[in-house]
């Protein structure tokens, strides 16, 4: 996973959005002194992010990221459900669905 990110970021410096997934998923991993560390080198590289500053503090003070201000993008990942009101009305029903699982034949 490093490796991709490595590249992602090498090549978006100064997409905030790059270095705030790349933050989430160590994060998630549980290394958070590392998603620290990149999202420190994200705002070297663009000082002016306030999402990255915000998911920064979140970070320090031991608190989830706030990737929602990313909006569709963010979303477009399936790393975290959207909340509802994100969903249009013909697709909420699909977000209680099991994808991936069969259900039991009835007999």
């Amino acid at each position: 996973m490093s490796k991709v990110f490595e590249e992602a970021v090498a090549n978006n410096k100064k997409d905030g959005f790059v270095w705030s997934i790349y933050a989430f998923c160590l994060d998630k991993a549980g290394q958070r002194e590392k998603a620290l560390e990149v999202l420190g080198r994200g705002l070297a590289e663009s000082p002016s992010d306030e999402k990255m500053k915000t998911n920064q503090l979140a970070l320090q003070n031991k608190e989830r990221l706030r990737m929602k201000a990313y909006g569709q993008e963010w979303w477009a990942f399936h790393l975290e459900p959207p909340p509802i009101d994100a969903v249009p009305p013909g697709m909420r029903g699909q977000l209680t669905q099991r994808n991936g699982y069969r259900s039991p034949k009835k007999a």
